[in-house]
């Protein structure tokens, strides 16, 4: 990290500023450091990554066990886990889920089936209509869920200042694929507890990830305080399907998600073939895509614990709620975005 992302940062618990510690840097680049509020939350900065959740660094024993000295001097610190963690409760599995499909998949050309250009085209579809790559240049931006990073990169090579955010240690796949690109920053935290300042970023994107939280709506509220006046947020979250779809995918996730994501992993590869008659939102097909890639598509699908559906008119109500206007249905499905509430028009 770099001390510029300091501005962006607040504890997630006591909503006060950081201060920050370096143990190792390179140049401006802060490799290992503590960032620690002033009710003395400490969070780890270890391979430049930021670790903004609760009790991280316990997770992390070689860190905890270098640094044992310097942690001792610190007011409050716990030398071991708190015995209730509500994270473990709510979020273990769905980070655990992911991790596994990052390390695995995240570092690999094609993810979901898509090459890079293609992604790029996904994301200029889902821009604003008044929303360019030339306007996005010097912009802030938050990718919200950024997973593998790869969306991350394609706005960091559009010349925007770029936070890559996500839950779990797949944010090693997102630093290693935009680790050429000096302006963008990687974070690991928990949208449901995020560790941003309000009113901060120009544009706040979140591709397929809010519905994979307890509450969808309650993440939608949390990620749109981050939107600066005139800013903008898209998102894009599962469709609802018919009562059968509906029905019937629950009844298999009661199953699948309490899978070992390695079986879970191996039982996905039998049911590809169902791909011939099955859909994707991402249009992976067995017949143009390697049967590894529908995998993807299909382990992502069954494996986290929370997996939420929405309608169009659903998310639009959530956009108007929240203080957004200009609020646009964009070309894929249940993809919509808005902008905050501000002094300048919206184009038509």
């Amino acid at each position: 990290m770099k001390k510029k992302l300091l501005n962006y940062l607040k504890c997630p618990i006591c909503k006060g500023e950081f201060s920050l510690t370096i143990f190792k840097s390179a140049g401006e680049e802060i490799i290992e450091g503590l960032l620690a509020c002033e009710k003395h939350f400490v969070y780890p900065v270890i391979n430049s990554i930021p670790r903004i959740l609760p009790d991280v660094i316990h997770r992390h024993i070689k860190f905890k066990e270098r640094y044992k000295h310097e942690l001792k001097l610190l007011p409050n610190f716990k030398e071991e886990r708190s015995e209730i963690n509500i994270f473990d409760s709510f979020f273990l599995q769905t980070q655990k889920r992911f991790e596994f499909q990052w390390l695995k998949w995240g570092n690999e050309d094609v993810i979901f089936g898509h090459t890079k250009d293609e992604d790029k085209h996904r994301v200029l579809k889902m821009l604003p209509n008044d929303v360019t790559i030339k306007n996005l240049e010097g912009k802030l931006i938050l990718d919200a869920g950024c997973g593998h990073g790869r969306y991350s990169e394609i706005f960091g090579e559009m010349g925007a200042e770029v936070i890559a955010f996500d839950l779990g240690n797949g944010v090693e796949v997102a630093k290693r694929r935009t680790d050429p690109l000096n302006n963008v920053h990687v974070v690991q935290g928990n949208i449901m507890e995020l560790p941003f300042m309000d009113n901060t970023f120009d544009f706040v994107w979140s591709f397929g990830v809010i519905h994979h939280t307890p509450d969808t709506r309650a993440a939608f509220k949390k990620l749109s305080s981050l939107v600066k006046r005139d800013g903008y947020m898209s998102i894009w979250v599962y469709p609802k399907g018919s009562l059968a779809w509906e029905i019937s995918q629950k009844l298999i996730r009661q199953i699948t998600t309490r899978l070992h994501p390695q079986i879970l992993y191996g039982l996905c590869y039998m049911a590809v073939p169902l791909l011939y008659f099955v859909k994707t939102y991402s249009n992976t097909h067995p017949r143009k895509n390697a049967w590894k890639h529908c995998v993807q598509v299909i382990y992502d699908w069954y494996s986290p614990k929370y997996q939420t559906h929405h309608t169009e008119e659903e998310v639009s109500e959530w956009y108007v709620e929240e203080g957004f206007k200009c609020v646009e249905v964009l070309p894929m499905s249940t993809s919509v975005c808005g902008k905050k509430d501000g002094v300048l028009p919206c184009l038509e």
